[in-house]
């Protein structure tokens, strides 16, 4: 169970870490700085949403302990839900705002393009949808399928980002990142899911079966 988290943990480095090696040597060190101040501010309300539903991953394993399957089903749904809610929102506020946002934090030089908002956007729209799924399999230890979806997405980041970059630049990078995601850990996470969920409604009716 260590060794797929630490393959998960690893693979996580290739989906965000990679970028700005890619980067600098295929489009230069200029472009990096577009690229980093971009994403930290794009990408800000995954990361809240990540933080607000990270202590769900102890009370999972808590409620998977007890098997209390009905306390993880709802969870799960209200976390979705919360995601959305909060998440959604601000994350088109900063879509909306990104540019004259950057122009004032860092200056001129680092305003990304539209297209780069764009996707950058997208891709943290997914991240925010798909997140509470990834916490419950992290707090449910079904890490087979989280290592699986990780692993090809971050093959496929790293992939697009060298064959994209030349072509598209930052654009290019930001559409890969979202395609990667929406093609690995679509499927394969939220089929896990609704195994467990599946799985669950059984088990809370096996007493009264």
């Amino acid at each position: 169970l260590g060794t797929k988290y630490l393959v998960t943990q690893l693979a996580s480095l290739g989906i965000y870490q990679s970028q700005p090696i890619i980067i600098t040597q295929i489009l230069g060190p200029a472009k990096v700085v577009i690229f980093v101040v971009a994403y930290k501010i794009i990408a800000l309300p995954m990361d809240l949403v990540f933080m607000a539903t990270q202590p769900f991953v102890s009370a999972f394993g808590e409620a998977k302990a007890r098997q209390d399957w009905n306390w993880i089903r709802g969870a799960y749904k209200n976390a979705v839900k919360a995601s959305l809610v909060v998440g959604l929102p601000l994350a088109l506020v900063i879509a909306l705002t990104a540019k004259p946002l950057i122009r004032i934090w860092a200056g001129a030089v680092a305003v990304p393009s539209g297209s780069l908002v764009f996707w950058m956007s997208i891709y943290s729209l997914i991240g925010i949808v798909l997140m509470a799924a990834g916490q419950m399999m992290v707090g449910l230890e079904c890490v087979n399928p989280l290592a699986i979806s990780v692993t090809l997405c971050a093959l496929g980041v790293i992939g697009s980002a060298i064959g994209l970059a030349p072509h598209w630049g930052l654009t290019g990078i930001a559409f890969g990142m979202a395609a990667s995601k929406l093609l690995t850990f679509w499927p394969i996470q939220l089929r896990e899911v609704n195994r467990i969920l599946k799985s669950a409604k059984a088990k809370t009716l096996e007493p009264v079966l």
